[in-house]
């Protein structure tokens, strides 16, 4: 498992974030080709999932894609009430064709609720 990152975005924002794995020694890249790249978001570690992240396969056998929020999904995640910033955890899973799972991206969403609304 990775360190944790922090992601920051605007709720009902359309969001994407590119990703390229490469090996933690050589820094070669991780070809994923048969890979399956799935992530979900949480309010907290062990509750149920909010939304699942977009997926897209930029190109795998050079470790590329990325992963995003449509604005109407990012538009949905639920904001606290007291604050203008809401704190999720999320984590990226890599299953690779033989069957051995990876959580190479890890960490927290920090979503800033908007005044203006979206059109």
């Amino acid at each position: 498992m990775s360190n944790p990152i922090s992601l920051n975005f605007n709720q009902g924002e359309t969001v994407e974030f590119p990703v390229i794995m490469t090996e933690k020694d050589t820094g070669t890249p991780i070809d994923l080709t048969g890979a399956t790249i799935t992530g979900d978001i949480r309010k907290e570690y062990t509750t149920d999932v909010l939304a699942s992240f977009i997926i897209t396969e930029t190109d795998l056998s050079v470790g590329s894609f990325s992963f995003g929020l449509s604005s109407s999904t990012s538009e949905a995640l639920p904001m606290n009430n007291k604050g203008r910033i809401t704190s999720f955890v999320f984590d990226i899973d890599v299953k690779y064709p033989s069957g051995r799972i990876d959580t190479p991206i890890s960490g927290y969403l920090k979503v800033t609720r908007m005044v203006t609304a979206n059109v």
